[in-house]
């Protein structure tokens, strides 16, 4: 074994004296001290991890190396040590270090045989996101996929919750298109999902902090549906339960509920701050995290605990960078936009979000008192919501802003609007048939009227109806009542059907009229046409008269009718 590590790390003494040098100076920092934001905290742990590495870019060492030693034993190196390399070059790429940082660190996981599924999974994200092939590492995935649908540690393996989280997340991150072994890992964690909403080690092992949290990551990156949803609230109600008074998060074997530690906390805010929107228990974790970071920027002197701390604040700085400035809602009048949070039926409303971060997609619901929830639509670049028939009352607008990279929550912003009672019929047209006739006709005559209904109330209305000869006698009325729910939009209405034998000629007005008891809503109106009976009586003649025999052969004849009313 130590012949092995002799090859691979022993040519890089001059790395380890750097490395040395680099990590006394930081020591001589006051242990007293820590990075009193984010962005401060970010920037003294990345210096740590990049004094903190050794050789070929990996975290090994328990402690620094002796820059003298010839080879090294397994004793000098920690077990931890592809974990903990993983971690790190993972937050290298998340807070955008320098490729050149840490390429050598890609060519070591790249050829370097991992052991486990977890840490497969891992890699084709590393790799993914440095541009390299991870067609391999992928098939090497999929052979430790079992018949449950879970994932074992390795090729013929039993299925264990932690392999198979791990396995999914990579998997769908990097854009698999095995859609089969990704629906049978999803089922398989939901069906070993605990009662109590978390997940343990395996299928009926007790539930645990970490499992449960690195589940929620994988299954939070998938398209949500209601069985999803259910599992997603369960789990992040049972992370809720486990945060300490200090911010933290910590489990115990015995209990269930542990001190606080800091890799569990930064795993548990970077899950909190993508499913649910909860600025204390984030404030509480963040807090915790800037004030467990040790002097020398790390924390613990750990890579795994520095790595997941580093991603966390990350998350935590990008909530300050992406905050909602302000919500506004419009009321489109004859397309122009009105201040407005009151609305009747069949308004449209325009959400304007001010925001200064362009990396950032919304998430949109309109939500009732009753907790119902209605669609917004995007049309042309515009969020609009159609207030349409629903019913009145007050409504919430919830938006969430979602960072696009990291499928984060980083702001959500409520903001209310009132639906009024409204009784609206816009559109009454009638229809009668015959339309045109003459007198003495005998016709079967039909007077029909077609109404559209924008009101979100019950609207109990009367038709009416009147239809006159010209000498303004009534020759037939009526009325009709009937009550109209919200969702009949259109509705067409018989008023009358009769037979009469005209008299008169000329223009028979028809009216219609709807009422709301004694309130005029709606009015038309529209004629039938009666001619009168005519006789035709008819002129010619004949240009020219006479035609000599060898003259111009062109004769024109005209015919005019002319009709007279009969007396």
């Amino acid at each position: 074994m130590g012949e092995n590590f002799k090859m691979i790390f022993g040519w890089h003494r001059n790395r380890i004296i750097l490395t040395m040098l680099l990590i006394g100076l930081v020591f001589s920092y006051s242990k007293d001290s820590f990075a009193q934001t984010p962005s401060e905290a970010i920037n003294s742990g990345t210096q740590w991890f990049l004094s903190a590495r050794y050789g070929m870019g990996i975290w090994a060492f328990k402690a620094p190396p002796d820059p003298l030693q010839e080879e090294f034993t397994a004793d000098d190196f920690t077990p931890t040590y592809i974990r903990d390399t993983i971690e790190a070059t993972m937050s290298l790429q998340y807070v955008n270090v320098s490729l050149t940082e840490y390429e050598s660190t890609l060519d070591w996981l790249e050829f370097f045989a991992l052991p486990t599924t977890a840490q497969l999974g891992q890699k084709i994200q590393i790799l993914s996101k440095a541009g390299r092939n991870i067609t391999k590492t992928v098939s090497e995935i999929l052979t430790a996929q079992n018949i449950d649908g879970g994932f074992g540690g390795r090729a013929g393996y039993p299925s264990d919750v932690l392999d198979t989280a791990f396995a999914l997340h990579g998997l769908v991150v990097t854009n698999s298109s095995d859609t089969t072994a990704i629906n049978s890992a999803v089922n398989y964690l939901l069906s070993a999902q605990n009662a109590d909403g978390g997940w343990g080690f395996a299928m009926g092992r007790v539930s645990h902090i970490y499992y449960t949290a690195l589940v929620i990551r994988a299954l939070a990156t998938l398209p949500q549906n209601a069985s999803l949803a259910t599992a997603l609230n369960k789990a992040t109600a049972y992370l809720l339960t486990k945060q300490n008074p200090d911010g933290g998060f910590g489990h115990s074997a015995s209990s269930g509920q542990g001190s606080s530690t800091v890799y569990e906390t930064a795993l548990v805010y970077q899950i909190l701050v993508r499913t649910i929107y909860d600025p204390i228990s984030w404030a509480k974790a963040e807090g915790y995290l800037l004030t467990t970071q040790s002097a020398d920027g790390s924390w613990n002197q750990d890579a795994y605990s520095t790595a997941l701390s580093l991603r966390a604040l990350y998350d935590a700085e990008r909530l300050r960078a992406s905050q909602i400035q302000s919500v506004e809602l419009y009321k489109s009048v004859n397309n122009q936009l009105q201040l407005s949070t009151t609305y009747d039926a069949y308004n449209r409303m325009v959400i304007k979000i001010n925001i200064n971060d362009p990396n950032v997609r919304f998430d949109i619901q309109v939500r009732d008192s009753a907790g119902n929830i209605y669609n917004v639509a995007i049309i042309n670049g515009e969020i609009i919501f159609d207030t349409g028939s629903y019913p009145p009352g007050t409504y919430t607008i919830i938006i969430r802003a979602i960072d696009i990279t990291t499928g984060m929550v980083v702001d959500e912003e409520s903001i209310t609007f009132t639906i009024q009672p409204t009784l609206a019929i816009p559109t009454l047209g009638i229809s009668i048939v015959p339309i045109y006739t003459y007198v003495t006709a005998a016709q079967d005559i039909k007077l029909n009227a077609y109404i559209t209904n924008q009101s979100n109330i019950q609207a109990d209305i009367s038709i009416t109806h009147e239809i006159k000869a010209p000498s303004n006698n009534i020759i037939n009325t009526g009325s009709v009542n009937l009550t109209l729910s919200p969702n009949e939009s259109n509705k067409l209405i018989t008023l009358s059907q009769f037979n009469y034998q005209f008299t008169e000629a000329g223009e028979h007005p028809v009216t219609v009229n709807i009422y709301r008891g004694a309130d005029l809503l709606q009015t038309a109106s529209t004629k039938i046409h009666v001619s009168p009976l005519v006789r035709i009586e008819p002129k010619k003649s004949l240009t020219p008269s006479t035609v000599a025999p060898d003259g111009d052969k062109r004769i024109r004849i005209e015919i005019e009718l002319e009709g007279k009313e009969k007396p």
